[in-house]
């Protein structure tokens, strides 16, 4: 059974809140079966196009460096 983590706004409570410790890390996916997760990236509330795109940019850095440094793996196919 792979156990999946279809929703996830981890990208952007790291990006908002970089000092806040998160609450989901790839031990804790790990250590609870979890083997698949997806990575929501919001546009957030403000509605103007720099603001969205600022926004999207600052959690594509954060899902870059949890792949560099955290041991997050970017997968295109659930099968791998």
């Amino acid at each position: 059974m792979m156990i999946c983590d279809a929703h996830s706004d981890a990208l952007l409570k790291r990006a908002v809140e970089p000092d806040t410790p998160p609450d989901i890390t790839l031990e804790r996916l790990l250590k609870n079966g979890v083997s698949l997760q997806t990575l929501a990236l919001f546009c957030g509330r403000e509605p103007s196009v720099q603001a969205a795109t600022t926004l999207t940019k600052r959690m594509l850095h954060v899902f870059r460096r949890l792949k560099r440094e955290d041991g997050w793996q970017q997968l295109t196919d659930p099968a791998e």
